[in-house]
């Protein structure tokens, strides 16, 4: 009733309305549609009547819901991954990172740059590696898959933690650029 006496109102004030309503059909079933009501006013300005431009939106709503519920599960699974996951963005940002990279990593690093994390990088050798030779950032640049990269992490008290890592290049639609998906 609240929605309906919120919907009335706009109307009699002569403003527009738009939103989402479930709807039955006249068969009884059920869908969604998105609606935009307008006043319809005479020479004199006078509210004479209403229109409203409505279109079916239960197949975008059954869509998003899908796209919320894989979302749902993707983030449960890489939530209970020991392996670290992160994900890049194409302008090099951190888009998603796991429990396990978290806390390996012991920063927030969503939405910071691959090279904002405090932490030196080294190569396999001890010495330090610089940004461009990141296997992150090798992927973003050379769009390809990069295996089995032993990399140290110094951290400020002089201590190195190895790992393996992982990349793979992540394209989303048709952006010629790519992201990352990394592991370690």
């Amino acid at each position: 009733e609240s929605f309906f006496d919120v919907l009335r109102a706009t109307l009699l004030a002569g403003q527009s309305w738009t939103g989402d309503l479930q709807t039955r059909r006249r068969d009884g079933s059920v869908f969604w549609e998105r609606a935009l009501i307008a006043p319809i006013r005479d020479a004199s300005g006078l509210i004479t009547n209403h229109v409203a431009i409505k279109e079916d939106i239960s197949a975008l709503r059954d869509v998003m819901t899908r796209l919320q519920e894989s979302e749902s599960r993707f983030r449960s699974a890489m939530g209970v991954m020991l392996e670290g996951l992160v994900i890049i963005s194409p302008q090099g940002e951190y888009l998603f990172v796991n429990r396990s990279a978290q806390e390996w990593i012991g920063a927030d690093l969503i939405g910071r740059k691959i090279t904002d994390t405090g932490t030196e990088v080294l190569r396999e050798d001890g010495s330090p590696c610089p940004p461009d030779e990141y296997p992150s950032n090798r992927t973003l640049r050379e769009g390809r898959e990069i295996c089995d990269a032993i990399v140290g992490f110094r951290s400020p008290d002089g201590s190195v933690r190895w790992v393996e890592i992982n990349t793979a290049p992540l394209h989303v639609g048709d952006d010629l650029h790519c992201g990352v998906v990394l592991t370690f």
